[in-house]
């Protein structure tokens, strides 16, 4: 009799633990800190533009934006260079340029580093420890000019690691950030995170 019950329960348990598996994967919790409308304007390169040739740019598409690489640094570059690594490699993976980008914006997957060009312009780095565990309100006192609506940051001697682990913090907070040659500094402004 103690034998019976003991299946019963095992049974049961089993049963529990299998249903609440099934749950846990129904449930899926979006933990992704980037604004949606953000990677949706981006997206619309795709949209635009015919297959390789871009004519028309969303604003969004030419801002700094952070991936993960398969190496464990991290990319720092915009839409539009994503969207030629999603043209060239992705595309029969991802039915659209959102699904594409989504994941990988959001630091879910991560980008294969021999997809990137080897005549590449943007930057490949890793997170300095120092910076990242910094609170945004630490970073915005300690590295920005605040300028009316925008912050301006001049990365003059900082290490490159050090520079763009300040560029990566922000990003992850939802800030856009674009670089202006004039001046030799990136525009930084917070948007808004409803979508």
């Amino acid at each position: 009799m103690k034998k019976h019950i003991k299946l019963f329960f095992a049974k049961k348990i089993w049963v529990y633990s299998i249903f609440i598996l099934v749950l846990n994967s129904c449930i899926k919790k979006d933990d992704c800190k980037i604004n949606d409308t953000f990677i949706r304007e981006i997206s619309k390169i795709d949209k635009q533009n015919k297959t390789n040739v871009i004519s028309a740019t969303p604003s969004a598409a030419i801002q700094l934006v952070f991936v993960k690489l398969n190496n464990g640094n991290l990319y720092a570059t915009n839409g539009l260079e994503l969207h030629n690594i999603y043209v060239d490699n992705y595309k029969k993976e991802y039915n659209t340029y959102y699904s594409f980008l989504k994941p990988l914006l959001c630091q879910e997957s991560v980008l294969k580093f021999d997809q990137i060009s080897d005549k590449r312009k943007y930057t490949i780095f890793q997170i300095d420890d120092d910076v990242i565990k910094n609170s945004v309100s630490d970073v915005e006192k300690k590295y920005l000019e605040k300028h009316k609506d925008i912050f301006l940051f001049y990365p003059g001697d900082y290490s490159l690691n050090i520079r763009y682990t300040i560029l990566y913090k922000l990003y992850l907070s939802n800030f856009h950030i674009t670089f202006d040659d004039y001046s030799g500094s990136f525009r930084i402004n917070k948007i808004n995170t409803i979508d």
